[in-house]
């Protein structure tokens, strides 16, 4: 979930201070480094100060006329650039200091930040705000009291790029009006909403301490100077023309391969004792050029986030989930309200954090014992939960019953001043402490979904006043009782679009004066009216006098249950949800693509050497899917990651889209021309021709590699020219970045393929299976040989058919864990490939007699090559023999 807070920025992390000093005008002589094109200042020379937009390319190295200012200048720029006038630049005494923004995974670059008060400042108070930002480095916390000296300011100004400064204190010693000075936003990703009863400053300070993962970015319109950290100091003290140079002299920022560190120029990487043989351009682009994104992000639908422009808190869901108000989650599908039932039942989710140390996993087990144990539950009471680390803290989602199936004789009661009353969790207003295993948490936030009522009452529209919005009260009007959020449901009806109301007025209550019995299936009978009938008494239980939980139903008994009897403790999981579930998407991912390529190698490697292979229609048809694979898996290795380029990215994010709708696309002409083949009508007709194949192949490679290539070529110019937005490449990954726009500009397509597909390959079945009717006619019998010869073609043909994306839509349609076998699945597409057409007792033989043709080749011509020399020294042979010879 995505929860923004327009406030401001919060960050902490000062890594880089350099304050400008004079240098000597006279140019220093530094060696002469080839720098590439990104890092060179080449026909790059700018009178104009370059500013960056944070979601575009991070700063690499400027070669403007303030680069001697922020000292980022390129390793080239003296020899290409410097002039007096860009030197007499430095001589100006701000110190700009890099700073880290967002805390988000992947946020490596910072922003230069004017962090300390103006020379001649008087007030103590202001200036040590200011550098209270900066002082305490990343083990500062920040709350609502002193969140101001955390958030960047920006100078609303006329110029291209007006200064920033590390927070308002800062602008104010710096002689910046107030009103001019513009607060950066401060977003929070987080799974925990802070408690509804919270004020905007409890709301702050939770999300503060609460949620790790922030963005800040400077108003729309405010250019700023990204950043790298590099070094600027000298630790050898007595070579001083040197350290001069390293300190006063220009900007040219240099990386050491050695250290993998920037330096300012070559002179401090000189002055802090390293070698000039591992001296490279700076600074250090990228950490890692293989940086594959995981598979499954290929049809995410996503939304795009939103601005907030007041201290709120907006829930985002991925494409098919629904917000669920009451337990504050992203759901798969609409909630449903309570059904009617003989006790309440309902969905917890709680998020707690230890209170001494860092957040650790628990069993299931450990955990029921423990509410039991706070709250006087029985076992039976809880079940189907659910353990995973979300933000910073320990989430736990389980099922809540009224009353229990049976008392266990071994769960001793709790003194009644250590019992938790059940409102905390059903009311959630205050945090409590909860022991689990010898440790103590802190329970954050709980949220409740009612999923069975035992007394409900429904309004219709008209007799009830319905809520202006999620969280305000429903008022029935005949009784003018008002309902809170919590304990009604809204029912819209399908036809008419009216809503009812549902309301739930019971809570944590048993509709049983007696014992709730655990039957078994064997021992029930449910009929077509959904009444039960208990075969051992006989006796019927309507809607809402029994509960179905799996195949055991609950009944209201007048008898006890002896103290042996088993007591039915339905089944617990633990699901950790994540970073480990992206994190095995993305190994699978790189594994199995790898695997799939080398698959694809060989595959294509065997239809070239084996001219029987490539040779008919179908080879070469094989042949053009592999091709179209094997590219669009290997730029999504080595491409789809390289977001730090953007005009790279753009081009790879494009050419992938193109790719993966070349591979669908020779999946259909596969399609096409195996149901053509195995037609009954086509079965008939006389073979076709080489010059009759090579056409047809030629009309079926324009039709699969030069039709995506005009929708692709039509989608990106649209984009070019922001027509239509479909936004490829962006800071997450080179690919397309709009939901919408990959619905309409992959998505279709594809579904329009598979469908065509299915509809192809189920024809190409019934002609075999009519192809073999008819020859059975003749044989008398089929032979399991015959049929099992068939099943190995319907499974060459399913592997061919790109059937495993129908995985990718029940993901977003069905449930995400779909996803799995869908990244797992397509990831090995030329494995498959490779096993079914390769792996096979025929073509191992074509490739033994190839080899084993070649072999006799080559002795045959060494052989006659012996006996031409042979005839070329004997004595009587003439030259002209010797020359029919060689011909």
């Amino acid at each position: 979930m995505f929860l923004a807070f327009c406030l401001v920025h919060q960050n902490h992390s000062s890594e880089n201070t350099t304050t400008a000093r004079p240098h000597q005008v006279d140019k220093p002589r530094t060696p002469s480094l080839v720098c590439n094109e990104k890092l060179s200042c080449h026909n790059r020379c700018n009178e104009t100060t370059e500013g960056n937009d944070l979601s575009s390319d991070p700063a690499h190295c400027h070669c403007d006329i303030a680069c001697t200012k922020y000292h980022d200048c390129c390793a080239d720029f003296v020899q290409f650039c410097q002039t007096n006038n860009s030197v007499n630049q430095g001589n100006e005494s701000i110190a700009y200091t890099c700073f880290k923004l967002s805390t988000e995974p992947g946020q490596t670059h910072g922003v230069f930040m004017i962090s300390t008060c103006a020379k001649g400042w008087i007030d103590e108070d202001v200036r040590a705000q200011c550098l209270a930002g900066s002082s305490h480095g990343e083990n500062r916390t920040f709350t609502s009291a002193n969140i101001l000296e955390d958030i960047p300011v920006s100078l609303l100004s006329y110029d291209h790029l007006p200064p920033s400064y590390r927070n308002i204190y800062c602008g104010f010693c710096n002689g910046e009006r107030d009103f001019l000075l513009t607060l950066w936003t401060l977003k929070f990703r987080c799974n925990i909403q802070p408690p509804s009863d919270h004020n905007a400053t409890q709301v702050l300070d939770f999300l503060l301490k609460y949620c790790p993962n922030r963005i800040v970015k400077p108003g729309q319109g405010f250019g700023v100077r990204t950043c790298v950290q590099t070094v600027s100091t000298c630790l050898i003290s007595n070579q001083s023309n040197i350290k001069s140079k390293c300190l006063g002299g220009p900007s040219g920022v240099v990386y050491s391969k050695d250290t993998k560190e920037n330096f300012k120029n070559y002179y401090c990487l000189l002055c802090n004792g390293l070698s000039t043989n591992d001296v490279k351009c700076g600074p250090r682009i990228k950490d890692n050029i293989f940086n594959p994104k995981s598979f499954e992000i290929v049809l995410e639908f996503n939304p795009e986030s939103k601005q907030v422009t007041e201290p709120t808190v907006t829930p985002m869901c991925a494409t098919g989930q629904v917000y669920d108000p009451h337990l504050e989650t992203c759901e798969p599908g609409s909630p449903l309200p309570p059904s009617r039932a003989i006790r309440d039942k309902y969905r917890i989710k709680l998020w707690m954090n230890p209170v001494d140390s860092f957040v650790v996993l628990i069993s299931p087990n450990q955990f029921r014992n423990a509410l039991c144990t706070a709250f006087s539950l029985d076992p039976s009471q809880i079940d189907e939960i659910s353990i995973g680390i979300e933000d910073l803290s320990l989430a736990v989602t389980f099922n809540l019953y009224a009353g229990g199936a049976a008392p266990s004789p071994s769960h001793d009661k709790v003194a009644q001043e250590e019992t938790l009353e059940i409102t905390l969790l059903l009311s959630f207003n205050n945090s409590f402490k909860l022991t689990i295993h010898d440790k103590r948490w802190d329970v954050l936030r709980v949220t409740q979904r009612q999923l069975t009522c035992a007394q409900s009452e429904e309004f219709l529209p008209g007799d009830f006043i319905p809520p202006t919005d999620p969280k305000s009260f429903a008022i029935v009007k005949k009784t003018g009782q008002r309902v809170p959020p919590n304990r009604y449901f809204l029912l819209k009806d399908s036809k008419t679009g009216n809503e009812s109301l549902f309301v739930c007025s019971s809570k944590f209550v048993v509709m049983c004066p007696f014992m709730l019995l655990p039957v078994r299936s064997s021992d029930y009978k449910l009929f077509s009216n959904k009444s039960l009938q208990h075969i051992a008494t006989g006796r019927l239980y309507t809607i809402g006098d029994y509960e179905l939980n799996d195949q055991t139903a609950l009944i209201c008994t007048n008898y006890a249950i002896e103290n042996n009897s088993t007591i039915l403790v339905p089944h617990t999981n633990i699901t950790v949800f994540g970073q480990s579930d992206r994190l095995f998407l993305w190994y699978f991912t790189v594994v199995g693509f790898s695997v799939s390529i080398l698959a694809l190698i060989l595959t294509l490697i065997v239809h070239f050497i084996v001219s029987d292979l490539r040779s008919p229609l179908p080879g070469k048809n094989l042949m053009s899917l592999c091709m179209a694979l094997f590219l669009a898996q290997f730029m999504w290795l080595f491409g789809s990651g390289d977001t730090d380029q953007p005009i790279f990215c753009t081009v790879v994010a494009a050419v992938l889209h193109y790719l993966f709708l070349v591979s669908f696309a020779c999946t259909a002409v596969i399609a096409y021309d195996t149901r053509r083949t195995f037609s009954v009508q086509m079965s008939k007709a006389p073979g076709r021709s080489n010059g009759e194949g090579n056409l047809r192949f030629l009309t079926y490679t324009c039709i699969a590699w030069g039709l995506p290539m005009t929708y692709v070529g039509s989608c990106f110019l649209l984009d070019n020219f922001q027509v239509v937005g479909i936004g490829y490449g962006d800071e997450e990954a080179c690919w397309l970045a709009k939901g919408n726009a990959k619905i309409v500009a992959f998505l279709t397509p594809i579904a329009c393929v598979l469908l065509y597909n299915v509809a192809a390959f189920s024809q190409t079945i019934w002609a075999i299976n009519t192809a073999r009717k008819q020859t059975n006619r003749v044989k008398a019998k089929s032979t399991r040989r015959d049929r099992g010869a068939v099943v190995k073609v319907y499974i060459r043909l399913l592997t061919l058919m790109g059937f495993t994306w129908f995985f990718a839509f029940t993901a977003e349609l069905i449930h995400k864990t779909m996803i799995y076998p869908f990244v797992v699945l397509t990831s090995l597409q030329g494995v498959y490939i490779f096993v079914a057409f390769v792996c096979k007792t025929r073509v191992l033989k074509l490739i033994r007699d190839a080899f084993q043709m070649s072999k006799r080749d080559v002795l045959a011509s060494t052989q006659n090559s012996a006996s031409t020399l042979s005839k070329g020294f004997h004595p009587n042979h003439s030259r002209s023999e010797t020359e029919e010879t060689h011909m």
